[in-house]
């Protein structure tokens, strides 16, 4: 049974990538992630984070948006498989 926080972390992910969910209101449901230990989770913080900033590259840039959309996608995924 995948954890609750993950479940959540997994979906946050996949709506943001999906256009379904600001990144900024993702990054305020996520919480704090200061004190995460687990790296692959971390990361994909990180990169949420990214995503938050770039919207105006993504603008001029569709490539760029496909691949951090694919990116957000990815880490939900590895994190849905190592928790499954």
């Amino acid at each position: 049974m995948i954890p609750k926080r993950i479940e959540k972390i997994v979906s946050l992910l996949k709506k943001v990538a999906e256009g379904k969910l600001d990144p900024d209101q993702a990054l305020i449901e996520w919480g704090d992630v200061d004190q995460e230990q687990d790296e692959l989770i971390a990361s994909s913080w990180h990169e949420l984070t990214h995503f938050a900033d770039d919207d105006d590259i993504r603008e001029k840039d569709k490539e760029y948006e496909v691949y951090q959309q694919n990116l957000l996608k990815d880490y939900a995924k590895r994190i849905f498989e190592k928790y499954s």
